[in-house]
């Protein structure tokens, strides 16, 4: 930067410190936030994308039946996510693990996603709505840690 009185040199912006991808691999926290992201976005996607289709040929529901179930079910999974959120808080604020609490929610989350979800394609497709609206409160217990595991994650540079 040049003033009236001189050329002022500028110190050099620093940019994070780089980390090796070899280092990221090797690490088993990003191995378990890997896998929880899959398969909690692989149920996700497969309800947005398969129920539809599902309700509509399967089950014989017209499209404006399918939009109304549809959102009852994410009604579902929205309310049971601010239940989940106040129930995790209120056992982290009694002196529970933050850590094996939002563990706990979000594994709860997934088996109990996946057995509703796995269930509604072995019952008459009319019934597998209810097991859709069960799996609608399971997707709301594992919001509750979508944004949390990375906070507490060990830093990658020391």
């Amino acid at each position: 930067m040049v003033t009236r009185s001189g050329v002022i040199q500028a110190p050099q912006a620093q940019g994070p410190p780089q980390v090796a991808y070899s280092e990221i691999l090797r690490r088993r926290a990003f191995w378990g936030v890997a896998l929880g992201h899959f398969c909690s976005n692989h149920a996700f996607y497969f309800i947005i994308t398969w129920m539809p289709m599902f309700l509509v040929k399967a089950g014989g529901f017209t499209v404006a039946q399918m939009a109304g179930i549809g959102a009852v079910i994410y009604g579902i999974y929205a309310a049971t996510t601010a239940f989940a959120g106040a129930a995790s808080d209120r056992r982290i604020r009694a002196g529970g693990s933050t850590t094996l609490v939002r563990k706990t929610f979000i594994q709860t989350s997934m088996l109990g996603g996946a057995i509703t979800t796995l269930c509604s394609a072995y019952v008459d497709p009319r019934d597998a709505v209810w097991f859709l609206g069960i799996a609608g409160v399971f997707f709301g217990f594992g919001s509750v840690g979508t944004h949390h595991p990375a906070d507490r994650t060990t830093p990658m540079v020391k």
